[in-house]
């Protein structure tokens, strides 16, 4: 009776610890699965120093592009202004006109075949991360919006510079509409992620609203080459760090590794800050340089004030500024003026 007893007691004392170590197991399993959903959000880093590099290179080359255009546009204007003789000036403003319109259908062209290699490229991305999460996280994560919308706004150019003149402003917006939709999908793709991810999207995010409104300003504003220049510079400012966002997350493996070291993300969330201020210093730099170069280049001195206030013609996105009712408007005003002796 002893042994029986003793026997019982034993497989009691078993049962009891196959059950705290399937608790014990259970309890694992249900963390790593909370962990797991966590950040079940996170696309992979499979393409996405080739999704953000090309992402990123593409609004550099934009805004680098205009602000080219826009000092060589100046500078055309400071020429044409220091020359009194009426008729070069008017057949300067017609080269000028038929100049404008084919770049800008030139550009809209660009616009288009960029962002359709663009398109391409995501479509590409998102077959290397279907093995990371489920599929329908991926196609959140990819920057068609972006795309689409930039084929619209070079849509847009085309028929202005051939066979349509819209609404004054109405291509300012659709030109701000693109960094709109960035800021609003990084806001989005930043919850539930890690600090260091966290922090590359917001800065991606804000920096596109400003991008924006620096847009809307300008066309607000649309005698002020100063915000033609900081227009400028935010294009060129967001797409380089949408690319260094690419090199950051390149070089993340994965995201267990940023759950373990957690302490260390302090230390890595200054870095990005202070190298994101470092670009800024970087850029503007640069475009001084490049402002001098081609003063240089064209033999000018910059006066800004003066080239603004007597032309308007070298505007961005002004579609009607060419208009031959402008000459006939001046003659008529000048005729009222004038004094006749009978």
């Amino acid at each position: 009776m002893e042994f029986a007893h003793d026997e019982h007691h034993h497989q009691q004392h078993q049962h009891h610890e196959h059950r705290h170590q399937h608790q014990q197991q259970q309890s694992s399993m249900n963390n790593t699965n909370s962990n797991s959903n966590h950040y079940d959000t996170f696309i992979g880093n499979d393409g996405i120093l080739l999704s953000y590099g090309y992402l990123g290179m593409y609004i550099f080359s934009l805004g680098l592009s205009w602000w080219i255009l826009a000092i060589r546009q100046c500078y055309n204007t400071i020429k044409c202004n220091n020359n009194n003789n009426n008729n070069v000036k008017f057949t300067t403003d017609i080269s000028t006109s038929f100049c404008y319109h084919r770049h800008r259908c030139l550009e809209g062209s660009c616009k288009i075949l960029c962002c359709s290699i663009g398109i391409i490229i995501e479509l590409y991305c998102l077959t290397l991360n279907h093995h990371h999460h489920h599929h329908h996280h991926d196609y959140a994560y990819t920057q068609l919006p972006f795309y689409i919308s930039f084929i619209i706004a070079g849509l847009l150019d085309i028929l202005i510079s051939t066979i349509i003149s819209p609404p004054n402003g109405i291509d300012y917006v659709i030109h701000a509409l693109p960094f709109y939709i960035h800021s609003y999908c990084f806001r989005g793709h930043s919850y539930e992620q890690s600090s260091i991810t966290l922090t590359c999207y917001l800065l991606i995010s804000y920096w596109g609203f400003i991008t924006g409104i620096s847009i809307i300003n300008e066309m607000l504003l649309s005698n002020s080459f100063i915000w033609i220049w900081i227009k400028c510079f935010n294009v060129i400012l967001h797409g380089t760090w949408i690319c260094q966002t690419g090199i950051i997350f390149l070089n993340t493996s994965t995201l267990n590794e940023y759950h373990h070291q957690h302490h260390h993300d302090h230390n890595k969330i200054m870095q990005i800050v202070i190298l994101f201020v470092w670009y800024m210093f970087i850029i503007m730099l640069g475009q001084l340089i490049i402002l001098i170069l081609l003063a240089k280049y064209y033999q000018v001195i910059p006066d800004w004030t003066r080239s603004i206030q007597q032309n308007t013609s070298w505007q961005k996105y002004q579609s009607n500024s060419m208009s031959t009712h402008n000459n006939n408007n001046i003659e008529y005003i000048q005729l009222l003026n004038t004094d006749y002796i009978e």
